[in-house]
């Protein structure tokens, strides 16, 4: 005789706490997705017309001279944009300049900058006297070595940004070199300035009797400027670049304060 098999009926498995939590959160993404949907209308051409004339108007705040980085190998630089409202200036005098420790200092007082808003103008006077040298018809140039970049230890956009922000605060344009890393570009070699005057100066020859070069790496020793807690500089690499450059060097003591040429070694 045939038998058939009772089913039993399974019981529904319990949810556990965490499917349970997690219910309430589910239902509502997907309450918020369906009135999303429901909701959502194509956005006119005059309100994205508007928010890209908005972006545009941050950007030439952020940026006036309309500035765009570069590169080379690893070398960065500035290259005014086409129809550039003021473009970068090309001339036979270059006023150059380290940056660190010649144009600014850290704001923090620490011996490495934390961020790209970590910087003061290194004495009051240098934005005054950039201005000057620039209606004077000065190309002015900023050449740094930055080879924290390529160790990680500064990130790359703090950099670019500072240095813009650093143009911006002057009121006119600067052409800025930055060597990345410990390479070919790194001062005291020559390569960002035969870059510099080959191919951004429009085709102007440099007269290398009138220009000059301003940096802190002078090769100086301790209590150079007669203060006993003045360490000595960390090296010469900016007096060599200088002199490997061809022209006249000066540290920001001397050409920014007038102050007499200290002892270097």
């Amino acid at each position: 005789m045939e038998t058939t098999a009772k089913r039993v009926q399974q019981p529904s498995p319990v949810p556990s706490a965490a499917a349970a939590a997690h219910a309430p959160v589910q239902q509502t993404l997907e309450r918020y997705s369906r009135r999303h949907r429901r909701d959502a209308s194509p956005v006119s051409a005059e309100v994205m017309a508007a928010e890209q004339a908005a972006r545009e108007q941050r950007e030439r705040k952020a940026n006036p001279y309309q500035l765009d980085w570069q590169s080379q190998g690893t070398m960065l630089y500035l290259q005014s944009r086409a129809g550039a409202p003021v473009p970068l200036v090309n001339g036979d005098r270059v006023a150059a300049f380290d940056m660190d420790g010649t144009l600014i200092r850290t704001r923090s007082g620490r011996k490495f900058p934390t961020g790209r808003t970590d910087w003061l103008w290194l004495l009051p006077c240098i934005p005054d006297r950039l201005r000057k040298l620039h209606a004077d018809g000065w190309k002015l140039v900023i050449f740094t070595n930055q080879n924290g970049i390529s160790t990680g230890n500064q990130p790359v956009a703090d950099i670019k940004g500072k240095i813009l922000d650093i143009i911006k605060d002057v009121g006119v344009p600067m052409s800025a070199f930055v060597a990345s890393a410990d390479d070919l570009y790194r001062k005291p070699a020559v390569n960002m300035w035969s870059f510099m005057t080959a191919q951004h100066n429009g085709g102007i020859p440099v007269n290398k009797d009138m220009s000059v070069y301003v940096g802190d790496a002078a090769g100086r020793p301790a209590a150079w400027d007669g203060d006993d807690k003045t360490k000595k500089d960390f090296s010469a690499s900016d007096r060599k670049f200088a002199h490997n450059c061809g022209i006249s060097f000066y540290t920001p003591e001397e050409y920014f304060l007038h102050e007499k040429p200290a002892k270097f070694s």
